[in-house]
């Protein structure tokens, strides 16, 4: 399975990847992914792409903050789901101008608030 495979991909020339595009999903989601893959696909056209990476709890902190902002509300609801969101783009995520978005945002940072005593 494509998820479990160790994948070796080395930038090419410093124009971005050269990746098959079916790889890009496979490569988003998984957690074992390369940070610096993972920070190159937050910025890739495919928005399924974006959208798995969002859900990545391995995602960087800069890529998720990233993502929070990308032009797709399906995105950036999964950002807010995404346990590893930090609370500061939960926060930005309450003013988003998705009804949806801003519910999910509002659910997880309740949950966090819960978790950690609203510290």
């Amino acid at each position: 399975m494509l998820l479990n495979a160790v994948v070796e991909v080395r930038p090419t020339q410093g124009y971005g990847l050269n990746l098959d595009a079916a790889m890009k999903p496979a490569l988003a989601a998984n957690p074992k992914t390369p940070i610096w893959i993972l920070d190159e696909l937050a910025g890739d056209e495919d928005g399924l792409v974006r959208y798995l990476l969002a859900g990545n709890p391995a995602a960087p902190v800069a890529v998720l903050a990233r993502l929070s902002q990308d032009a797709c509300p399906n995105v950036r609801a999964e950002v807010a789901a995404n346990p590893s969101t930090p609370v500061y783009v939960l926060e930005g995520l309450l003013e988003d101008e998705d009804e949806e978005v801003r519910r999910v945002a509002g659910f997880y940072l309740r949950k966090w608030i819960a978790k950690n005593g609203g510290s």
